[in-house]
Parts: C-alpha cells; structure tokens; sequence
C-alpha cells in the first residue's frame, strides 16, 4: 500500500540476466517454451530486490515481516497467463505475501492501483478507520475522479485488503502503537520497526496520539 520507489534494472548489476534477457522470456513464454519458476539463483535475487525496495513490507497489504502468517512471493501484476510476453518485465514483478497473491488469483485481470506508479499515494485513495480496522477510499473520490475510485476499490477487492482477519489484525497493531507511544517510545523510531505492519495504521495512530496530546 505504500509507495514504491522502483530503481531501473540498469542501476542493480545483480539482475543484467534480466535486464538482457526479459523480452526474450517473455516471448519464449508465449509460445510456451519457458515458464516462470518461483526458485532458483534468478528468482531469488528478484525477490530480494524488490524486497529491499518495499523496506520488506508485502507491496500490496503492506504486511510485515512476511513469513509469520504467510510466505514471501513474486507476484506479477499483469498475470503471466494473461500476458505472458510481460512474465520477466521488471516493472511487473512486486514482493508480495502469499495471502495477497492467492487472494489475487480469485479474479479476472482488471486494472488497479499501482503502487510503483509515478503519481500513486496511499493517503491520496485511502484512509484507515481507527474503529473498523477497515481501509476506506477517500470519499471525494467518487464523485472528483471516478477512475481513481474504480482503481481503488478493485484494488481492495483484488488482494483482499479488508477480510475480517486483516481487518482485526490492523486494529490490534493499532493498540500496540498506542501502548508504545504512552509508554514513552520515540515515535520516529516506531514506523519502521521490524514488528510493525501497516504503515497506514501507524500514521494514523501518531496523528490521534498528538490530537490527544494537544488536548491535555
């Protein structure tokens, strides 16, 4: 759900092999001489790039770390059985929780939120309800840009975002926030700690926690 920052291929000397060779895959893969395997020297420093960019965090539920409640993946945003020619394109790969890709392989290919996309901003679609646990989309959005609420909805829809267990599981690393903040903890150091998940939800719980503050 956060912002990616992709770095170009030409700038990770890891992943040359890529870099030279996608489009070829890609068209191997068309015509069914090559397939997509999720291991492998190649697979891994894949995922481990684009791990890196996401600070580790799942692309998509921005869940973290991956591999408490479910296990870290590729996940192509163009389906590679849909688009085969795009199986190997940097700009379709995202680190991803199997939760989210399973969820994902539910539905038929519609266009969503991207977050690698120059102009994407969580807080610009989204807000998290302190109450629900649920991720709502901003409601001017609907009527100022109705492509954006599209997106946006067939985004949560489409990896499953707000599923009861997600939901609960927002709400509790809320309370965790909280605890943290009254306990004294430096909030600057609380976002990027290996135990929390949610980026949204912290955001969110600085901003009650300094609305409350203001008001002693």
């Amino acid at each position: 759900m956060e912002k990616i920052s992709r770095k170009l291929l030409n700038e990770l000397p890891s992943l040359k092999k890529l870099e030279d060779n996608w489009e070829q895959w890609g068209l191997e893969c068309k015509e069914g001489t090559r397939s997509w395997r999720s291991s492998g020297l190649l697979y891994l420093e894949i995922r481990n790039q684009i791990k890196i960019q996401t600070a580790e965090h799942c692309s998509f539920c921005d869940d973290h770390p991956i591999g408490t409640n479910s296990t870290e993946t590729v996940e192509h945003y163009f389906p590679k059985k849909e688009y085969p020619c795009l199986t190997y394109y940097w700009e379709n790969l995202f680190y991803c929780c199997t939760k989210c890709q399973s969820e994902a392989n539910k539905y038929s290919f519609e266009y969503t939120l991207k977050p690698d996309n120059k102009g994407y901003d969580f807080h610009s679609y989204f807000y998290f309800d302190l109450n629900t646990g649920q991720i709502n989309i901003l409601a001017n959005l609907k009527k100022e840009t109705p492509n954006d609420y599209l997106n946006a909805a067939t985004f949560l829809k489409r990896y499953g975002i707000n599923s009861n267990k997600r939901k609960q599981n927002r709400i509790n690393i809320y309370k965790d926030i909280l605890n943290f903040f009254k306990a004294g903890e430096d909030p600057t150091d609380l976002r990027t700690r290996e135990d929390f998940a949610f980026r949204c939800v912290y955001d969110e719980a600085l901003k009650f926690y300094n609305q409350q503050n203001k008001l002693v």
